[in-house]
């Protein structure tokens, strides 16, 4: 595994090279904000919803992420493993 060293960095001096990273730390910083501003989103329409239907906003984010992936089938049989390694170690649970 090699190891980059940090202390040896060479900085380009080309101007292209110069003006590409600019613009693609402008790109960046402009698609960082757009994630903050979805997450912001996302966490008001959850707190919204709970409210309005009265559910803990921690099922339905876990719902929708499932309906996102479309991934049922797999987050089941997941959940049952998890079931049965936890009755295995602890014994079943009433």
């Amino acid at each position: 595994m090699s190891v980059i060293d940090t202390n040896q960095i060479i900085v380009p001096n080309d101007p292209v090279v110069l003006k590409a990273i600019k613009d693609a730390m402008q790109e960046a910083s402009a698609s960082y904000s757009r994630i903050e501003g979805e997450r912001d989103f996302l966490k008001n329409l959850f707190t919204d919803l709970s409210k309005g239907a009265d559910l803990p906003k921690q099922y339905l984010v876990k719902t929708s992420k499932i309906y996102h992936k479309q991934n049922l089938s797999a987050v089941s049989v997941d959940q049952e493993n998890v079931v049965e390694l936890y009755e295995k170690v602890f014994g079943p649970q009433e």
